[in-house]
């Protein structure tokens, strides 16, 4: 479990995407503005309704391969790019450290792509 803490932490929740919102930490919602829209990080507590919690261990693999959410949108912030080099056992380590996170709801509005 340490190693997969160490992966969730250093490749999941980097430092400029999933800062601490008080009382919400790893919820999502803090947004990105570049001159083709907003992205918002995404909710990754395992919330069933707003975070990752509904998710199933192979939506999250697709998610680490392909950048693609569960309805099919791009991940806009999620660094699938730099987890496609990791191993399958890295990344089911770091589904098994996100599935840990207990569940905060907080409903993450959608990325604005132009």
């Amino acid at each position: 479990m340490a190693r997969a803490r160490h992966r969730r932490a250093g490749s999941i929740s980097g430092p400029d995407k999933h800062q601490p919102i008080p009382g919400k930490h790893l919820a999502g919602g803090q947004h990105f503005t570049f001159s083709k829209g907003v992205v918002y990080a995404p909710n990754l507590t395992s919330d069933k309704a707003t975070g990752i919690g509904a998710y199933t261990d192979e939506e999250l693999m697709r998610v680490f391969r392909e950048g693609i959410g569960k309805d099919g949108r791009p991940l806009w912030v999620m660094p699938w790019a730099a987890l496609k080099g990791q191993t399958e056992e890295d990344k089911r380590a770091v589904i098994a450290a996100l599935r840990t996170i207990p569940p905060v709801t907080n409903q993450v509005p959608h990325s604005q792509m132009r």
